[in-house]
């Protein structure tokens, strides 16, 4: 959370008809988060910029959800299909190991039954997909060793999609980022021990576009939480170091 003002994160209420307006800083975030992910919210002074009442944005997060074989990752899509949401970041561990049917994928069975009308140049077996890509994740440990593993994701996406503004373009779809209305987001891979990805590039990147970034609200996402309050998981040690050689789990 950064430094002059200390945000107002609420949840919207009911399904909007287009673009409405959410609180005084005319942001919404739906946080159904799991305990080992984090999202860090940067916003800038109290007082709304002029900006932000011409463009809300309502968007939905949440991480380790991808489990088809569960009813409640269908309990959690309902509840962001009800919030009438613009766009969808995830955290990570967005497909597990599953029963899945035969003739679908695992990955399209653990995200695409639930979420594919907001994926875009998606060629899944649920639908269409979005005309433009309102689904960002992030990856986390399980998308590296379950099922068909990191190749299975970076088939199934296209990120940050067609169409989207990224500023900051990574020439990877493992960290990325794009902006939205008054947000800027991004993606980061917290898998190094598992990840092609080398941490040091990912920082210099992240440091450089969050200095040059002029949108009012950063959001910077990724899976394993450098400091948690869970007794399960908790605070990823490994996410606090400047580097690592083996995987975080």
């Amino acid at each position: 959370m950064s430094s002059s003002g200390h945000p107002s994160i609420k949840s919207p209420a009911g399904r909007r008809s287009g673009r409405a307006s959410f609180g005084r800083k005319r942001l919404a975030l739906l946080a159904i988060l799991s305990l080992f992910a984090s999202v860090l919210l940067i916003a800038t002074p109290r007082e709304a910029p002029s900006a932000l009442a011409a463009d809300p944005l309502v968007f939905a997060a949440f991480g380790d959800y991808g489990y088809s074989d569960a009813s409640n990752e269908q309990a959690v899509a309902n509840i962001v299909d009800s919030k009438g949401v613009d766009l969808i970041v995830t955290t990570g561990d967005n497909s597990y190991n599953a029963s899945e049917p035969s003739g679908i994928s695992q990955i399209d069975w653990n995200i695409g039954k639930s979420y594919a009308d907001y994926i875009g140049n998606y060629t899944g077996a649920y639908g269409s997909g979005s005309t433009t890509n309102r689904f960002f994740p992030a990856p986390g440990n399980h998308d590296y060793t379950d099922g068909a593993g990191i190749s299975a994701y970076l088939s199934y996406f296209t990120l940050p999609g067609a169409g989207i503004t990224s500023p900051g373009a990574s020439g990877s779809e493992l960290y990325y980022d794009f902006v939205e209305g008054p947000v800027h987001f991004f993606a980061i891979d917290s898998d190094q021990g598992q990840s092609g990805v080398d941490i040091d590039a990912q920082k210099t990147w992240l440091q450089a576009q969050l200095a040059a970034s002029t949108s009012p609200w950063k959001v910077v996402y990724f899976h394993h939480a450098a400091f948690s309050s869970s007794t399960s998981h908790g605070s990823s040690t490994c996410g606090r170091q400047r580097r690592r050689s083996t995987a975080c789990s």
